[in-house]
C-alpha cells in the first residue's frame, strides 16, 4: 500500500501471497521491483515503512542500512529514508507538522519582541549619552564653584551644626589665665569666688559667676581658671574691659580669653604657624587680628620694634649674637632666661603650635660679628636647624638635630635626604652636624648601620669622644672638616643632661680593636687557648668601656601597653575626674590591644613561627615544674639546677674506643688540616648574622660581631685556622648554656628531660664553616641507608623507600619482619678516638652544626654487620626488616640483631630494649610469628606502630593513622580558633591554618593517602570546618574555589603533591635512586 504524506490518503498496490515464510530475498525483490513500476508512473518514493521482523533485517543487510545510517541509494538521482521502528503513521506525522508550525509562529513573536528591545536599547543609549553630557557640565560648573569660592569648608553639614552647638553651648564660658591658686597669707580674701568679685568690681562690672573650675591636673604651674557666666552679654563685657587690668599692678599679669572649640583653636595654630613662616622670609610688619570676627593675618599699621639687646653669655662679658632655635617644651625652661633678649629668635615650635608633650630642642648661636643665616627648610617632622656662616675663607654650614627616641626608620632617611640636599646645595662648604640621634633606641635594629652607611656615603666623621659624667660619649659631632677638634665648654649656655640615655660607640671600639698589633700578640704564642684568652680579653675591655650595660625591669602592664597608656595609669587625681580618667584608660587600652593584634596579624603573614610568641605571651606556661626529682627530690632554684646538672653529666661519656678499625673510610682523603677557612668566608658569615639570635656564655651580642665584622674578621680567621691545623677545640668554645627540654612522661621527673645546648656565636659559627667544608666528602662516605641531615633527603623517602620494599613482598606472597630500634640518649652517648675527629674529645651538643653530620660518620658502619637483613636510617631513627618466606629467614634476620647488638655494644652505645618493637606486615590470613630478642630478652610485638609521624598497620590500610591526622588536625584547629579570637584579616588566619593544620593533613601523604571515599571526606570536614570559621569571622564568600579566599580542595591538593614529588625525583631534586628504579618509563 501506499499513502501520502502531506496529504491523507492511502491506496493498496499489490498483494503478495506465499504458502510458506517470505525470506530477505524475496522481500528484496518485490520492494525494489515495486519502487520501479511506482517510478514508472511518475510517483516519487520518498520513504517506505516495513515491520521489525528478522526478514527485514536481512533485507537491511541487502541494501546496507542500518540504524545508524537509515538513506538507501536507489540509483544516481533518487535517494530514500527506509523507517524501521516504530512505525511513522499518519498521525504522527500531523502531530511533528504541527508542531514545527507552532514553533515558528513562536519565533516569529520572539523575533518581533527583539525588534522592539533593539529600538528601546538604542533610545536608552541616545539618552544615557545626554545625560553623560549633562552630567559632565554639571561638573564643570562644581568645580567653578569651588574654586570662586574658597571660604567654603570642606566639612559635612553634620560637622557644621556640632561645631554651631558647641560654640553655643561655650558662649557663657571664660578662661582666665595666671590667675594664682596659692595665696599668700596676709591676703583677706581666701576663695577664688571673692577674688573674682574684686577682679570684675575693678572693671566696674556687676557680675556672679556661675561655676568656677581650674582646667587640668594640679601642679607647680597656675591652671588657668574656667568661668560659667549667666549670659553671653557679660562675656563679651569682660573681654571689652579687660585692658583695664593692665594698669593696675596687682592684676596686670592677669589675661581673659573665650572659651574657644577645637575647630577655633586649631584655625588659630595655623594661622600662627604661617605667619612664623611669613616673618621668616621677611614679613616683619604683618600680625594677626580679627576682622569682622574672623582671625586674619594683616599689616600692622604702626612698625613693630625691638629694642637693642647685648647677651651676657660668656663670663658676664657684652657680646652680640644671633640666637636661632626651635622652640620645644624642655628647651624653654633651660634657657628661660634667654627669651627676653632673643629679637632674632625663630618660634617654629611652642605650646601653642604643637601638641607634644615631650622633649627635643634645637639652637645654635652665632656671633653678630659673623654674617649668618638660617637656611629654611620644609619640614615638620624632626627638630632641625640649619645656619650658614659666611667666613673669610670658607662656608661654613652648622646643624642642630633632635631625633626623639623610638624614632622610625624613615625619619633618619628624611634627615639625610635633608642633609644630602643641602650638601648638593654647598658642594665647597664645610660641614658641621651636630644633635642627639637616638640611635640604640629606634624601632629597627639597623638603623645605626643605615646611619654609618650614610656618614661613608657622605664622607663625614665622628669626632666627638668627650664623655659625660656616665663614662660614655653622649651625642655625635660629625663633619666632613678634618682640621676639627672637640673640646669640653667650662661654661654651658644650657645645663648638661646627667641621665641622657647613652648609646653604643662602636666608632671607638673598631679604632681600639684597629689600633691592637695582633699578629704580635698571636704568632708569638702556639697554644690556641692562651690565644682565645687574650683576645677575649680585649674585646671584654672594648665592650666593658665603650658599651653601656642596660638593666631589664619586669614588666607590670601587659607588653602592648603605650607609653601614653602608662602615663595615665600612673596619674594621681582626685575622685573628681576619676570617670573621665578611667573612660580614657580604656579607650587606650583597647586602642593599643588593637594594634597589638595588627602587629601581630602582619607578623604572621611574613612569618607563621612568631604566632608561638603571641601563644606564648597569651598562656605564661611555666616549663619546669615546682618540684622535680631524680634519686631524691628538689624544690629550690638551686637544687633544681644542681639534680638536672647530675643527669646530663651522667649522659655524656668519654669515649672507650681503643682502635678505630670501626670507621668506614680513608683518613688520606679526609683530613681536616687540609681545611682551609679564608678571611671572605668569616667575613660573609658574620655581616649576614641575624641580629635576634641571643648570645652564649660569652655573652657577646650578633650586633657587635656585626659591627665590627671588618676589623674581626682577619683575627677569627687566624683562630679558626689554628684549630684545625693543631687539632685542638679551644676549651673556653666548650662552654654551653643547657635548656631541659620535656620530652613525655611526668614532668616532675628529670630522667624525662633532654638537654639543649646553646653554644655562643663564635664557636657556632666555626662548626658552620667547617660543615660547610667537610660535607662534600662526607657525602661520598655516608651509606646510602641514612636518609637524615642530608640534602636532597627526608623522612619521606625513607618511608617510600620502606613501603615500597613491603609493597613488592606482597607481590611476592611473602612477609616483612621489622624490628624497630630506640637508640638511649644518642647523641650525647658518642664519642671519637680516632684522629681525623680529635678535636671533638666527648659528646655531641645538641644545636652545633657538625652533630648531625658527627653522628651520621659515627654510624655509618652499622649497615657493615647486617649480612642478611636491610635497614634505614633517619638520624638516630633506625629500623631493621627483612622479606620471611620461612622459618630460615627468621633466624638469618635474628643472627643480625645479634651482630647489631654487638656493635652497639662495642661502640658505647646504649639500647634503651624495652622500646624495641616487631612488626610483621603481611596480607596472608596466616601470618608468621617469629619471637625476636635482643641480649636474651624477648621484643614487644605491635600490630599497629609510629614511623616518622605515620602509623602503619600490618595490612598497610592507614585507617588508624587517618583517624589520627583527623583528630591531631582538629586539636590544631581548635588551638587557632581558640588563640585568634581577636583576629579579623582572613589572610592571617589562612596563613595560620596552612602552617597549623593543613600541614598536618599533607604530611607524607604518598605514603598513606589513597582514593578510599570515607578517608577523604573525613578529611575534608576539616578544611569545611575552617572554611565555615573563616565566612563567618570575616565575613568573605565560604565556596572553597572564590576569588576572595583562594584553598584547594584537599583532593587537589593531594595530587599536586604527588606530582611535585615525583618532578623533584625526576629532576634529581630528591636523591633517592631506591626510587628511580621502581619507575617504569615503558
Amino acid at each position: 500500500m501506499i499513502c501520502g504524506i502531506n496529504v491523507q490518503w492511502k491506496q493498496p498496490i499489490a498483494y503478495f501471497l506465499v504458502s510458506g515464510s517470505c525470506t530477505g530475498n524475496d522481500l528484496h525483490n518485490i520492494i525494489m521491483s515495486t519502487i520501479a513500476k511506482l517510478q514508472n508512473i511518475s510517483l516519487n518514493v520518498k520513504a517506505f515503512i516495513t515491520d521489525q521482523g528478522s526478514n527485514f533485517l536481512n533485507f537491511s543487510k541487502k541494501v546496507f542500512v542500518n540504524n545508524k545510517h537509515l538513506i538507501h541509494f536507489y540509483n544516481e538521482d533518487s535517494k530514500m529514508n527506509i523507517r524501521t521502528a516504530p512505525k511513522l503513521t499518519h498521525a504522527h506525522i500531523h502531530k511533528l507538522v504541527t508542531a514545527v508550525n507552532d514553533q515558528g509562529k513562536v519565533i516569529k513573536s520572539f523575533n518581533k519582541r527583539f525588534d522592539d528591545l533593539s529600538e528601546q536599547l538604542e533610545k536608552l543609549s541616545n539618552d544615557n549619552i545626554e545625560l553623560n553630557n549633562r552630567v559632565s557640565d554639571l561638573e564643570k560648573k562644581v568645580k567653578i564653584l569651588d574654586q570662586s569660592n574658597s571660604t567654603v569648608h570642606n566639612s559635612s553639614d553634620l560637622d557644621i551644626i556640632n561645631e554651631i552647638l558647641d560654640r553655643q553651648s561655650r558662649a557663657n564660658n571664660i578662661l582666665l589665665f595666671n590667675f594664682p591658686e596659692k595665696l599668700s597669707e596676709s591676703t583677706s580674701l581666701k576663695t577664688d569666688s571673692d577674688r573674682l568679685k574684686l577682679i570684675f568690681s575693678k572693671l566696674d562690672l556687676k557680675i556672679e559667676p556661675i561655676k568656677l573650675h581650674h582646667l587640668g591636673n594640679k601642679s607647680n604651674y597656675d591652671r588657668p581658671l574656667k568661668i560659667t557666666l549667666s549670659d553671653p552679654k557679660q562675656t563679651f563685657d569682660v573681654l571689652r574691659t579687660q585692658s583695664t587690668l593692665r594698669t593696675i599692678p596687682e592684676f596686670k599679669d592677669l589675661r581673659f580669653s573665650s572659651d574657644r572649640t577645637f575647630k577655633q583653636r586649631e584655625t588659630m595654630a595655623k594661622l600662627r604657624q604661617e605667619l612664623v613662616q611669613r616673618r621668616d622670609k621677611g614679613e616683619n610688619d604683618i600680625i594677626i587680628k580679627y576682622v569682622r570676627g574672623n582671625p586674619t593675618i594683616i599689616k600692622s599699621k604702626k612698625p613693630i620694634r625691638y629694642a637693642p639687646i647685648k647677651n651676657n653669655l660668656v663670663n658676664d662679658s657684652q657680646l652680640d649674637v644671633h640666637i636661632y632655635y626651635q622652640n620645644a617644651l624642655s628647651l624653654n625652661n633651660k634657657i628661660s632666661h634667654l627669651k627676653s633678649q632673643i629679637p632674632n629668635s625663630l618660634h617654629d615650635r611652642n605650646n601653642h603650635t604643637s601638641s607634644l608633650s615631650r622633649g627635643g630642642g634645637v639652637l645654635i648661636a652665632v656671633r653678630s660679628s659673623f654674617v649668618s643665616n638660617r637656611i629654611i627648610i620644609h619640614n615638620n617632622k624632626i627638630e632641625l636647624l640649619f645656619v650658614k656662616i659666611i667666613l673669610p675663607s670658607h662656608t661654613l654650614i652648622i646643624s642642630s638635630v633632635y631625633i626623639p627616641n623610638r624614632s622610625n626608620i624613615d625619619v633618619y632617611n628624611e634627615y639625610f635626604d635633608f642633609v644630602e640636599k643641602i650638601f648638593v646645595k654647598f658642594p665647597k662648604a664645610d660641614f658641621l652636624l651636630l644633635g642627639d640621634y637616638n640611635l640604640p633606641s629606634s624601632n629597627l635594629c639597623n638603623a645605626e648601620s643605615y646611619f654609618n652607611d650614610k656618614l661613608s656615603y657622605l664622607n663625614f666623621f665622628q669626632y666627638n669622644h668627650i664623655c659625660n659624667l656616665k663614662n660614655v660619649t653622649l651625642d655625635y659631632v660629625l663633619s666632613n672638616s678634618i682640621n676639627l677638634n672637640v673640646m669640653l665648654d667650662n661654661c654651658p649656655i644650657v645645663p648638661v643632661d646627667l641621665y641622657h640615655p647613652p648609646f653604643s660607640d662602636y666608632f671607638s671600639i673598631i679604632s681600639y680593636l684597629g689600633s691592637i698589633n695582633w699578629p704580635n700578640l698571636f704568632y708569638s704564642n702556639s697554644n690556641i687557648n692562651e690565644n682565645l684568652d687574650t683576645f677575649y680579653y680585649h674585646i671584654d675591655y672594648a665592650i666593658k668601656n665603650y658599651i653601656p650595660k642596660s638593666r631589664r625591669h619586669k614588666l607590670c602592664y601587659p607588653i602592648w601597653f603605650t607609653h601614653s597608656t602608662f602615663k595615665i595609669l600612673k596619674t594621681t587625681v582626685s575622685y573628681t575626674y576619676f570617670s573621665d580618667i578611667r573612660k580614657k584608660c580604656n579607650y587606650l587600652r583597647y586602642r593599643d590591644y588593637k594594634a597589638f593584634i595588627n602587629k601581630t596579624q602582619q607578623s604572621v603573614k611574613l612569618n607563621p613561627k612568631s604566632f608561638w610568641n603571641f601563644y606564648r605571651l597569651q598562656k605564661s606556661i611555666n616549663q619546669l615544674p615546682s618540684s622535680v626529682s631524680y634519686n631524691e627530690e628538689a624544690n629550690t632554684g638551686s637544687g633544681i639546677v644542681n639534680l638536672f646538672r647530675e643527669h646530663f653529666s651522667n649522659v655524656y661519656k668519654t669515649s672507650t674506643l681503643n682502635n678505630s678499625e670501626n670507621f668506614s673510610f680513608d683518613n688520606s682523603s679526609f683530613n681536616l688540616n687540609s681545611i682551609n677557612i679564608s678571611k671572605m668566608d668569616v667575613f660573609n658569615e658574620l655581616w649576614s648574622i641575624k641580629l635576634n639570635l641571643s648570645s652564649g656564655p660569652d655573652d657577646i651580642s650578633t650586633r657587635f660581631f656585626k659591627e665590627t665584622s671588618f676589623i674581626l674578621s682577619d683575627i677569627i680567621t687566624f683562630l679558626f685556622n689554628k684549630s684545625l691545623q693543631t687539632s685542638v677545640f679551644p676549651d673556653k668554645w666548650k662552654t654551653s648554656y643547657v635548656t631541659p627540654i620535656f620530652k613525655k612522661g611526668d614532668r616532675s621527673h628529670v630522667s624525662n628531660y633532654r638537654p639543649i645546648s646553646k653554644i655562643s656565636i663564635l664557636p657556632k659559627l666555626f662548626s658552620k664553616l667547617v660543615n660547610k667544608k667537610i660535607l662534600p666528602l662526607c657525602e661520598k662516605i655516608i651509606c646510602n641507608e641514612q636518609h637524615g641531615f642530608r640534602p636532597k633527603r627526608s623522612s619521606v623517602t625513607n618511608l617510600c623507600i620502606f613501603k615500597q620494599t613491603i609493597l613488592n613482598t606482597f607481590n611476592d606472597k611473602a612477609q616483612v619482619d621489622v624490628v624497630y630500634t630506640d637508640f638511649e640518649k644518642a647523641l650525647e652517648s658518642i664519642g671519637f678516638n680516632n684522629p681525623l675527629l680529635s678535636w671533638v674529645l666527648s659528646g655531641l651538643p645538641q644545636g652545633d652544626h657538625l652533630s648531625p653530620l658527627l653522628f651520621s660518620l659515627f654510624i655509618n658502619d652499622i649497615v657493615n654487620v647486617l649480612k642478611h637483613s636491610e635497614c634505614l636510617l633517619l638520624a638516630d631513627d633506625n629500623k631493621l626488616f627483612k622479606k620471611i618466606k620461612c622459618i630460615e629467614d627468621s633466624n638469618n634476620f635474628q643472627v643480625d640483631l645479634d651482630n647489631f647488638y654487638k656493635w652497639c655494644y662495642e661502640n658505647g652505645m646504649t639500647l634503651n630494649i624495652n622500646k624495641f618493637s616487631t612488626v610483621s606486615y603481611s596480607l596472608k590470613k596466616t601470618t608468621s610469628y617469629f619471637d625476636y630478642s635482643l641480649n636474651k630478652l624477648i621484643l614487644t610485638r605491635k600490630y599497629t606502630i609510629k614511623d616518622l609521624g605515620v602509623i602503619f598497620d600490618s595490612k598497610l590500610i592507614f585507617n588508624k593513622h587517618v583517624d589520627y591526622v583527623r583528630n591531631k588536625s582538629f586539636m590544631k584547629l581548635g588551638l587557632l580558633k581558640r588563640m585568634c579570637i581577636d583576629f579579623y584579616d582572613s589572610s592571617a588566619l589562612k596563613t595560620l591554618y596552612f602552617s597549623l593544620v593543613r600541614s598536618q593533613i599533607e604530611y607524607a601523604t604518598l605514603i598513606w593517602h589513597t582514593d578510599n571515599i570515607g578517608q577523604n571526606t573525613s578529611l575534608s570536614s576539616i578544611q569545611n570546618n575552617f572554611l565555615r570559621y573563616l565566612s563567618y569571622k570575616c565575613n568573605v564568600e565560604r565556596t572553597p574555589h572564590s576569588e576572595y579566599n583562594i584553598i584547594n580542595s584537599l583532593k587537589n591538593r593531594y595530587l599536586t603533591l604527588n606530582l611535585r614529588f615525583l618532578f623533584k625525583l625526576l629532576h634529581n631534586m630528591i636523591d633517592c635512586t631506591e626510587l628511580l628504579e621502581e619507575l617504569n618509563f615503558k
